[in-house]
């Protein structure tokens, strides 16, 4: 059940959106590949199972988007094997950067504590408005 963002900037216009969590399993060649939701969208992936979360998130380095393991279980699980509960499964140390350029701070949603998020254009603090869940 993920949750969609737009982030837009109120002094140049510039906005990109951001999605997640959504599961993922790994594929037959080793890299996470989305799952589905809420059932697996193939039979690969039903099979393999849920391996973890993902998000969809903005680099704001590069200036695009880029998929984010956020969790990851030592195991894969089921669909219906209590996923959205953290510590029901074991679960891998994840860190949260760029898987592309290793930025430590890809964008997802809003920021902690009221925290801006500049602007990749002009600098300027980006608004972030949720715009649906799924």
């Amino acid at each position: 059940m993920a949750t969609f963002w737009r982030h837009e900037c109120d002094t140049c216009g510039y906005a990109f959106e951001t999605s997640g969590p959504h599961e993922f399993f790994m594929d037959a060649d080793g890299k996470p590949a989305d799952y589905g939701h809420p059932l697996a969208k193939s039979h690969e992936a039903e099979s393999a199972g849920i391996s973890g979360f993902y998000g969809r998130m903005w680099c704001l380095n590069l200036d695009r988007s880029v998929d984010v393991v956020i969790r990851e279980f030592v195991h894969a699980v089921g669909r219906y094997d209590d996923i959205w509960s953290p510590g029901a499964h074991p679960e891998k140390t994840v860190e949260i950067v760029c898987p592309d350029c290793g930025d430590g701070s890809p964008v997802m949603g809003d920021l902690p504590h009221g925290e801006s998020i500049p602007c990749p254009k002009c600098g300027d603090d980006l608004i972030c408005t949720v715009i649906k869940w799924s």
